[in-house]
């Protein structure tokens, strides 16, 4: 199954980071998605980003931002868009 990002829908990522005993991966909020772009939010950065949408063949959409890569199956269900 082929899968895309979608509006208003949190992703994580694939790096896990943390310290002092707690891990987490980085999260992003899909804002927007074009022909070709997405516009998102990054979870610590009250910034709002535009990128072109990449392809990972098999899999779907691909973003890959200057400190991790999402996947469009990476979803975060029951975490709130922010």
């Amino acid at each position: 199954m082929i899968h895309r990002f979608k509006k208003n829908t949190v992703y994580g990522g694939e790096t896990l980071f943390g310290g002092c005993g707690c891990l987490d991966r980085n999260k992003i909020t899909i804002l927007k998605r074009t022909k070709g772009w997405l516009v998102y939010r990054e979870q610590y950065c009250n910034r709002i980003f535009k990128m072109k949408r990449g392809y990972a063949s098999g899999w779907g959409d691909c973003l890959i931002t200057r400190f991790d890569e999402f996947h469009a199956y990476c979803t975060e269900p029951t975490i709130q868009p922010f």
